[in-house]
């Protein structure tokens, strides 16, 4: 936690350097992502990790396009991760991968929407790490 705004504002960019400042914040690595632009860290990215009362997931492109969905459970630093079928666009910085999670457990992922068809999938069960592509209305 910040003590105050300031505090906040000035914390240096770059994992290291924050784990060092924030007492109790481990770094843990998940993957090889796509890094060279910042679709895979885009201001615009909402929900790129999210967690329920046992488990953590995120998702990435990783560096051919491809969609890689990982989940650890919480307070391990081992992550699960599964490069899925699902592709985006990666030169385009906009196409983010947004993820959540309904009070079921059901995880839900959209990504590569920037003047594209929805692309939405569900797991195929609570807390699962497969995919599943689900028909949305409007979709595709």
């Amino acid at each position: 936690a910040f003590e105050n705004a300031e505090q906040k504002l000035n914390v240096p960019y770059g994992v290291q350097k924050l784990s060092a400042d924030l007492p109790g914040l481990s770094i843990s690595t998940v993957g090889s992502a796509h890094s060279a632009n910042s679709i895979n860290a885009n201001i615009l990215r909402q929900s790129s990790i999210v967690s329920d009362a046992m488990h953590q997931y995120t998702a990435y492109y990783d560096a051919s396009g491809m969609v890689v969905l990982a989940k650890r459970a919480l307070g391990s630093d081992q992550w699960e991760a599964k490069r899925t079928r699902f592709k985006g666009k990666i030169t385009d910085a906009h196409n983010i991968i947004s993820l959540g999670l309904d009070g079921d457990g059901y995880l839900h992922m959209s990504w590569d929407h920037h003047n594209h068809p929805l692309r939405y999938v569900r797991s195929v069960a609570a807390r699962s790490n497969g995919l599943s592509l689900r028909a949305a209305r409007g979709a595709r």
